[in-house]
């Protein structure tokens, strides 16, 4: 009779912020997971809390039957811990990651994952020197029911030459969200930052790893939202792109007017032929969550790693630089 799988225990770092949009949920559905401790993060932001409190901190722990700790230390720190959600925003992430390698935790990174390229490079050597394993959360279009289906329709051309994905997303920002340049600074910019990962992350999917952004020229600005003007937050972004190893692509991001629903429409060109769909759909938090605690059980790959995570991010990077300069911003190699 084969042996039961050890239980993983999880714990959430930064309680409250995306509230039933966080990533825990997805791990609590999966079998021989639970969730063990929770602590909201003292300087989480109160515009990322969404309102939420100690009465929302403590029904949560209730919830998923886990303890309500009183700092991230607790736990990081706990034994019953293997894997640790890491939800707060990028001006905290990195002390939160760094402390979670050096405690052997495996680490699920909700978007976007730090605020600098130097953390992010310093991120792939913490996670490599202490042998665990890291998932950032830019899987929505690489998780969609869809996603199969399209890799094989696209991998059906041949070598691509040209891609292109226009993906703003609809329905306006979380009720109640007000942008300020605080948000804006701890943040690290505005919706490119926020939906533009998703996108980077499905075209480095379809090209391959080996196919990562070289060039990126990008414009970008506030077009719906008055208060974005004032915090400097884009919610708008347009991006020419050139891929290593030949092949150019393109990218419009972003958040649009709440009464739009979000647009989605990829096109490609190969040496085989062309190919273009509207339908991409979107994958959910139990996707990610079943692929994660799969790389952790069998010491595999997650499907988005840290090294992946890293690609997306400096690519984010170079396209703000792009839009404030003027000019085309050329990757360096990894």
């Amino acid at each position: 009779m084969a042996k039961a799988a050890r239980e993983l225990g999880v714990g959430v770092v930064g309680l409250g912020v995306r509230g039933q949009h966080a990533y825990y949920h997805g791990l609590a559905a999966q079998p021989g997971v639970r969730i063990a401790r929770m602590a909201p993060h003292p300087d989480s932001s109160p515009t990322l809390l969404e309102g939420h409190g100690q009465a929302y901190f403590e029904a949560e722990a209730r919830k998923f039957k886990a303890r309500l700790c009183k700092s991230p230390d607790e736990v990081i720190g706990a034994d019953d811990v293997d894997i640790v959600v890491v939800l707060v925003e990028p001006s905290l992430a990195f002390d939160v990651i760094r402390r979670c390698a050096a405690a052997g935790k495996h680490i699920l990174r909700d978007k976007p994952m730090v605020l600098t390229a130097g953390q992010a490079d310093q991120v792939v050597e913490l996670v490599e020197r202490a042998k665990v394993k890291m998932m950032v959360t830019w899987g929505a279009y690489r998780f969609a029911p869809t996603g199969a289906k399209l890799k094989a329709q696209v991998d059906a051309v041949g070598d691509l030459a040209v891609l292109n994905l226009v993906a703003p997303w609809g329905g306006g920002p979380l009720a109640g969200f007000t942008c300020s340049k605080a948000h804006h600074e701890r943040y690290g910019g505005g919706e490119l930052h926020n939906f533009g990962g998703y996108a980077l992350c499905l075209m480095r999917w379809l090209l391959g790893p080996t196919r990562p952004v070289r060039r990126v020229w990008a414009q970008m600005g506030t077009y719906f939202y008055p208060d974005y003007v004032e915090a400097g937050n884009e919610d708008l972004a347009s991006l020419a792109l050139e891929f290593d190893g030949g092949g150019v692509g393109s990218l419009v991001t972003g958040r649009l007017p709440k009464a739009c629903g979000s647009i989605t429409e990829l096109s490609v060109v190969g040496t085989k032929g062309a190919f273009r769909t509207t339908a991409l759909g979107g994958g959910g938090m139990g996707e990610v969550a079943a692929d994660f605690v799969k790389a952790i059980r069998t010491d595999g790959r997650p499907a988005i790693d840290h090294r992946d995570g890293r690609a997306i991010h400096r690519a984010l990077l170079a396209a703000y630089e792009s839009a404030r300069t003027g000019r085309v911003v050329e990757l360096p190699p990894m």
